[in-house]
């Protein structure tokens, strides 16, 4: 922000470089809320779905292990299981939230250190549903970012410096480093992102023709316009996918469970002895 001012204000277009910056930031601001919007549903679905069977193991499945235990029934393994588990979940809570919380505390921990992080980050541009998602994401802010500082009269070289520190994923922002050093001596940006392979090769492409033509900053936007919209269907494509996985998940749980209670209760009415 401040060095678009200070390029507007050195170069006497103040006006439009603010202009474009306010653009730059509600786009900004547009591709985080997608993804904001779109995880927030299957965030809800997972903790309810966690509250559920903690629920059913802690205060439901005691009162039938009574039931059962006052039977003197001989359990198939599949109730044995539950009931172990059950016991668990009553006596070892406070072990099993303190695991929970040092896993997620240690993940934290981990991310915001500069190795750790950017093994995470690697591991989750891999992946193979949600690494493209990454992918557009960091091309389509890559690609905004540096036409906005470009079009404000900011050089290449330290609008690529500022590009590294937002794109937000330092397996890419390695990269752009590593063309910011290439740049300094003497090649162009294209050639270096290439040999990485961390952008989609119409993101390569599309810079190598601007280099070549001097309209980079142009086609950079339409680069982010259109990795902008792609980022939004494959966000789009991602909920769909993780929604009806955690039902389910969730679906299949449930089943184990009321099959691993109703089958001795059945037993029981009928008076048999299972073995």
């Amino acid at each position: 922000y401040i060095h678009m001012v200070e390029a507007g204000e050195a170069s006497g277009q103040l006006e439009t470089v603010l202009f474009s910056l306010v653009d730059h930031l509600e786009r900004e601001f547009e591709l985080k809320k997608k993804v904001t919007g779109a995880m927030t549903y299957p965030a809800v679905i997972v903790v309810v779905a966690i509250a559920v069977v903690f629920i059913l193991m802690t205060a439901v499945i005691p009162q039938f292990l009574t039931i059962f235990t006052d039977a003197g029934m001989e359990l198939p393994v599949l109730t044995r299981v539950l009931i172990a588990t059950s016991d668990m979940f009553t006596e070892y809570w406070y072990i099993i939230l303190l695991l929970l919380t040092g896993t997620v505390g240690g993940i934290r921990f981990l991310y915001n250190t500069p190795k750790g992080r950017q093994s995470i980050d690697r591991i989750l541009y891999n992946l193979k549903i949600i690494g493209p998602v990454i992918q557009k994401l960091a091309s389509a802010r890559f690609s905004r970012t540096l036409a906005t500082l470009l079009n404000s009269g900011i050089m290449i070289i330290p609008s690529l410096e500022m590009v590294e520190r937002v794109v937000g994923n330092t397996i890419i922002a390695s990269a752009i480093a590593e063309a910011r050093l290439n740049i300094t001596q003497g090649t162009g940006l294209a050639k270096p992102l290439i040999e990485k392979g961390v952008f989609p090769p119409m993101v390569t492409q599309m810079i190598t023709v601007g280099e070549e033509t001097g309209e980079l900053s142009r086609l950079l936007e339409q680069v982010a316009d259109f990795y902008e919209k792609e980022a939004g269907y494959a966000i789009e494509t991602l909920t769909s996918l993780i929604e009806p996985a955690i039902i389910i998940v969730l679906g299949v749980v449930v089943a184990i469970i009321v099959a691993a209670i109703m089958i001795p209760m059945f037993e029981m009415s009928s008076g048999a002895t299972i073995k």
